[in-house]
């Protein structure tokens, strides 16, 4: 049994010489490699399904095939053991139950097998040369248990420890909120006192306001008066009488062409109105005659929407008015349109009473 020393400890099956087998011309024996004990001969077919590996040795009888091991008996102990496993050829034994790595093993050589990190099974088969190592199930089972136990372990300490800052960040987070609410309540506050200032100073400063456009009309007033009372011998310097029955003072303004609320304002800026000729057949011809008859020219009046009305005096241009243009003033009354002086030369020589004209406020005239 010299020759056994290199059996594997799993089933091995052994080609014979027809001479050995008694009645079979060709067989396969097999033993336990562990004791050298014959199981059993087996056919070809047999032998096949005893290993799923099956190496085609019929033409080399006298040497051992170890499906299971990566070493082969020489011819001499092949012969020193032929006698030895005849006397067991009757036994029978189960064949293996399938592939070792379908089975989840895995095949390893047998000079390797000692780094198996399991157990070495004979129920499953590998390639001639190899030997099935299947796992321990259930030592890595455990052993994945204690590391996920370690695992979670520690993930409970993080969240732990992450609850605890959420709770510390919070609660500063909500101190901050509610500081910047305590700011804002404040500055609400600070506000709603500004607006009342302010309310009560715009209120002061539109009474004074009011005040002083009062004070403005009768100073305006005065000077239209003074003017007018002066009018009936002379002028101030830069002033000129209006001929007629009126006897008026008139500045005029052809400095630049403006819009009607340009012009009031002009006005206002010299301490004067804008004008509101008693005569204006008169007016306009010394305008025409001195200044030259190529542009109109604003005086104070606007539409109200149904008539054109005098803004100092508040008196109407009625559309009955003998010195409207032909047409005029129509439907041009609104308060978007004011009123003008025709004081252009070829209208007045046509036209010689007709003097007045409404014209869009927003264009520019003298």
């Amino acid at each position: 049994m010299s020759s056994m020393k290199f059996l594997s400890s799993i089933v091995t099956v052994i080609t014979v010489l027809s001479v050995n087998c008694g009645n079979l011309s060709h067989g396969y024996e097999v033993i336990d490699s562990t004791d050298g004990v014959v199981i059993g001969v087996y056919s070809e077919d047999q032998a096949k399904l005893m290993n799923e590996v099956y190496v085609d040795r019929a033409a080399e009888d006298q040497i051992l095939i170890f499906p299971d091991g990566d070493e082969q008996l020489n011819e001499e102990e092949n012969g020193s053991n032929a006698g030895e496993l005849e006397s067991s050829q009757n036994t029978t034994t189960s064949k293996p139950s399938g592939s070792c790595e379908m089975n989840g093993g895995e095949c390893m050589s047998k000079k390797n097998k000692k780094n198996c990190q399991g157990t070495i099974n004979t129920e499953y088969s590998c390639s001639n040369k190899d030997v099935c190592c299947m796992p321990d199930v259930l030592g890595l089972l455990l052993q994945s248990i204690k590391e996920n136990q370690k695992s979670i372990k520690d993930d409970l300490s993080e969240l732990k420890s992450n609850i605890s800052d959420i709770g510390t960040i919070t609660e500063t987070k909500l101190n901050n909120v509610k500081g910047s609410l305590d700011v804002l309540m404040s500055n609400l506050t600070n506000l709603n006192n500004n607006q009342d200032l302010m309310k009560s100073g715009l209120m002061s400063n539109l009474t004074n306001l009011k005040s002083n456009q009062d004070m403005m009309k009768n100073n305006q007033d005065v000077v239209m008066s003074n003017l007018t009372n002066l009018g009936s011998t002379h002028c101030p310097k830069g002033f000129f009488l209006s001929s007629g029955h009126s006897r008026q003072c008139f500045k005029y303004f052809n400095d630049t062409t403006r819009s009607w609320t340009s012009a009031v304002s002009k006005c206002q800026a010299e301490g004067l109105v804008l004008a509101e000729p008693y005569d204006p057949v008169a007016v306009r011809a010394y305008i025409v005659t001195k200044y030259g008859g190529s542009q109109w020219t604003w005086i104070n009046g606007r539409g109200t929407g149904s008539y054109m009305k005098l803004q100092r005096s508040g008196a109407y241009v009625y559309s009955g008015n003998a010195y409207w243009w032909n047409g005029h003033p129509s439907s041009y009354v609104s308060t978007s349109y004011c009123l003008m002086f025709t004081t252009n030369y070829s209208w007045m020589k046509s036209y010689p009473i007709q003097t007045y004209y409404t014209w869009s406020c927003t264009n520019r005239a003298y």
